[in-house]
């Protein structure tokens, strides 16, 4: 497995986000997977949102059956920039149950800069890719499906071994 980070543009205005790569020995076309990492816990470890998540477990499972696994940061996460602003509560006590807020929070999380930079990709099998993610990423790639409805459709990844977490879902790029 080969691992490579690399910057794509975000849609906010200088703000660049940082995807971490893990990709199998075979040069490609290969079937990709985004894999969108969870939350904070409950938004109060500040500390958190500067730490790049890219599950190695995650990583292996796939480049060992020759899929490439993407794991992009989202804007204010790891090393991307942007502020971190997916539903927040303006006082600082961490997620908010206001609706307008948990609203705004999704849509500012959901973007489509990695799909496109993706479809420009040689390396990718545009056949072939998937979207997942584990706890708010999980839910953030069901509803990013949902809301692209021409851009995936539903197909439960099918595996050998039982996932840690279940609200991993995938969907295949039609």
């Amino acid at each position: 497995m080969k691992l490579g980070k690399f910057f794509i543009p975000s849609n906010e205005a200088d703000a660049r986000l940082e995807i971490v790569a893990a990709k199998p020995q075979h040069q490609g076309p290969n079937p990709t997977i985004i894999f969108n990492h969870g939350s904070t816990g409950r938004g109060h470890n500040r500390a958190l949102y500067s730490r790049t998540v890219s599950p190695a477990v995650i990583a292996d499972y796939f480049t060992e059956r020759g899929w490439m696994a993407l794991f992009p940061q989202r804007r204010g996460r790891g090393k991307s920039g942007g502020n971190y602003g997916e539903g927040l509560a303006s006082d600082g006590s961490g997620y908010s149950c206001n609706v307008e807020i948990a609203i705004a929070g999704f849509e500012r999380a959901v973007e489509d800069a990695v799909v496109s930079h993706l479809r420009e990709r040689s390396d990718v099998d545009q056949d072939r890719l998937v979207i997942g993610g584990v706890s708010r990423g999980g839910i953030l790639s069901i509803a990013y499906a949902g809301v692209r409805p021409n851009t995936f459709q539903p197909e439960p990844l099918r595996t050998r071994r039982t996932c840690r977490h279940s609200d991993a879902l995938a969907a295949r790029h039609p």
